[in-house]
């Protein structure tokens, strides 16, 4: 059936959509949600990084310290291996994805550990077994530690700038959250607005021609054959009250016809007992014939208003012409 099928088909389409819109919203949703994750990592990983990137600085600066004191090589070693150490997390901070400020900062970080780099360099090649070089390394020191207080400064900012980052990134995780919200209320709204399209097209497509089929139905079944039911709905309902509208007609012209010939029948008793109270009565038994012939050919409407009665006569062979109506008189003659 045509009902059926459209049903299906708008069904299908609101599934359809509600689906798209899903999917579109969740595809959405986890883009954005993988690049808040992407620079929450990033963040996290610059902080790891300038952290040690601070902790080595710190060890490197004390254990020159101490070669200067003690003038041992066991710390001039491990200067050499904690400045490694922060070079090696500078270069790698130099990889990760950062935005124009952290970019900056960390290029005067970069000049920073240059500085510090060649100061501690200058203190490394002095020989320090001279008092004069003990000096000179001494005032290089005090310079060093000055440079080093420095770059702790511009690592400040650049953990500044983490923060701010941070807050943008949280500034992204609540619009993201307002997106979600947004999209989910989008698609509720998509989904109640289809379940009130389709409501609306269920009543106005199918409730209301049924409802005018159901009161046509029942005027019919009440004896009112002259009722026609108008609906103007789908095509298997304006069909079904078509089926109605023929039933109808055909009752109705049945139910004609019976009266019709209810009528005749009742006419032609009528004849009869009008006959068999002019038999029952005296007189002379032509005049009775006559009369009764009468009485029957006016019941007859539906026959020429003429005919005869014969009687036989004693032989059992001849008919004799005894009443008439409407016969030529030749006629007559011939049968008297």
């Amino acid at each position: 059936m045509h009902i059926h099928k459209r049903l299906i088909i708008l069904v299908g389409l609101g599934m359809l959509l509600t689906m798209a819109i899903t999917v579109l919203s969740v595809e959405n949703i986890a883009g954005v949600f993988s690049a808040t994750v992407h620079s929450v990592s990033t963040i996290s990983l610059e902080v790891r990084k300038i952290w040690n990137i601070e902790q080595k600085l710190g060890d490197s600066t004390r254990m020159m310290r101490e070669y200067v004191r003690t003038g041992d090589d066991h710390y001039r070693r491990n200067y050499q291996i904690f400045h490694d150490a922060a070079e090696r997390m500078l270069t790698e901070m130099n990889t990760l994805d950062l935005d124009k400020r952290e970019l900056k900062v960390l290029g005067a970080l970069m000049n920073d550990f240059n500085t510090i780099d060649g100061t501690a360099e200058r203190i490394l090649a002095l020989d320090l077994s001279v008092p004069a070089s003990r000096d000179k390394a001494v005032a290089l020191l005090n310079d060093l530690d000055s440079l080093v207080a420095w770059m702790q400064h511009d690592i400040e900012r650049y953990k500044e700038e983490n923060a701010v980052r941070l807050d943008a990134v949280g500034g992204d995780i609540h619009r993201t959250r307002m997106r979600i919200t947004v999209l989910f209320g989008i698609i509720l709204c998509t989904m109640v607005g289809f379940l009130l399209a389709f409501g609306v097209y269920l009543y106005r497509k199918l409730s209301v021609p049924l409802v005018q089929l159901w009161q046509g139905t029942g005027e019919i079944s009440r004896g009112n054959l002259d009722h026609r039911i108008q609906v103007r709905g789908e095509a298997d309902i304006a069909l079904l009250a078509e089926r109605f509208n023929d039933m109808a007609g055909k009752l109705q012209a049945s139910y004609g016809d019976l009266e019709r010939r209810l009528l005749e029948r009742t006419e032609q008793l009528s004849a009869l007992n009008s006959v068999a109270l002019m038999l029952g009565r005296t007189g002379v038994l032509r005049e009775v014939l006559q009369e009764s012939l009468r009485t029957v050919l006016k019941s007859l409407a539906d026959m020429e208003p003429r005919g005869g009665i014969f009687l036989c006569e004693p032989d059992g062979e001849t008919l004799r012409l005894t009443a008439h109506v409407g016969l030529s008189p030749e006629f007559a003659a011939r049968t008297l």
